[in-house]
C-alpha cells in the first residue's frame, strides 16, 4: 500500500469538502494536528452555512 505523507503544521492553510455537502469546498486555518486528523478554524470562510461549527475536524488525505 502507498502511503501519501501529508506535512501540516499549525497555522497552515487548508481546503477541503465539507463532509455533509461535497459540493460545498470550505478554507481554514489549521489549529491542532492529531494522528489521522487535523482541526480547522473556518470562521474566516467565506462559505457560511448555518449551524456550521467554526472547528471541523478533518481526516487527513481528505485535503
Amino acid at each position: 500500500m502507498n502511503k501519501k505523507s501529508v506535512n501540516v503544521k499549525i497555522g497552515d492553510s487548508v481546503q477541503f469538502r465539507y463532509r455533509h455537502d461535497s459540493s460545498v469546498t470550505l478554507i481554514g486555518s489549521v489549529v491542532n494536528v492529531l494522528t489521522n486528523t487535523i482541526i480547522e478554524d473556518v470562521s474566516d470562510s467565506s462559505n457560511k452555512i448555518p449551524g456550521l461549527e467554526n472547528r471541523q475536524l478533518v481526516k487527513l488525505g481528505q485535503f
